[in-house]
């Protein structure tokens, strides 16, 4: 809470003497300096997005530890945990693409899309604390192995890292872009898998890549 009170105090002055325009005035103009301590410890984290856009996150945030606390702290007893956690990303990652193929309607709250995420944090994380860690069999590969795998993870986060959802290049016509038709699989690839499959690729060469 306190860095949020820091953060919301620096950029409160500097709206105050209007340094971003008079559209950001407006969002603060009848705003004290009690609002702000009141939002920096409470507000922001239960959604309220008044005076900076990013501080959405924070509300997910909240929730989503405290949720991953729980599940870690209760299924940690259960040899089978794993399946917990795949139970829990997968419940919600069916119901996204039950609506994303239009076989239902549904609306997620941001909690919800972003929860699976913490969930496959947690996985990394308990994953690694085992006695026998199973990414050690990837890490003791000899180069051969490593260099084809490593370029494998290291492409799919370049590509699926940088795909907007909307195919556009940076081009000035801002074209379809080929590169991300194709291997998006003619842009029928949603814009959440490509999310996930970059970020999932990303912590798995950081975790079996001293040089990464």
């Amino acid at each position: 809470m306190l860095p949020v009170v820091v953060i919301l105090s620096l950029y409160y002055l500097t709206m105050k003497f209007d340094l971003y325009g008079a559209k950001t005035y407006e969002r603060i103009k009848k705003k004290r300096f009690f609002d702000l301590i009141f939002d920096g410890l409470l507000g922001t984290w239960f959604g309220d997005q008044s005076w900076i856009l990013a501080t959405w996150t924070l509300s997910i945030e909240l929730v989503a530890t405290f949720f991953v606390y729980l599940v870690a702290q209760t299924s940690v007893h259960y040899r089978g945990r794993f399946f917990i956690y795949l139970g829990i990303i997968s419940f919600i990652w069916v119901i996204q693409l039950l609506g994303y193929v239009k076989m239902i309607e549904i609306y997620l709250s941001k909690l919800m899309v972003h929860l699976p995420i913490f969930i496959v944090g947690l996985f990394f994380a308990d994953m690694e604390s085992l006695p026998k860690r199973p990414l050690d069999k990837i890490r003791v590969l000899s180069i051969w192995w490593k260099i084809p795998i490593n370029s494998a993870l290291l492409f799919v986060f370049l590509t699926y890292g940088s795909w907007t959802g909307e195919g556009h290049c940076l081009t000035t016509y801002d074209e379809e872009c080929d590169y991300w038709y194709y291997t998006t699989v003619f842009g029928y690839i949603p814009k959440a898998f490509a999310l996930y499959a970059a970020a999932i690729s990303i912590f798995l060469l950081a975790l079996t890549s001293e040089w990464t």
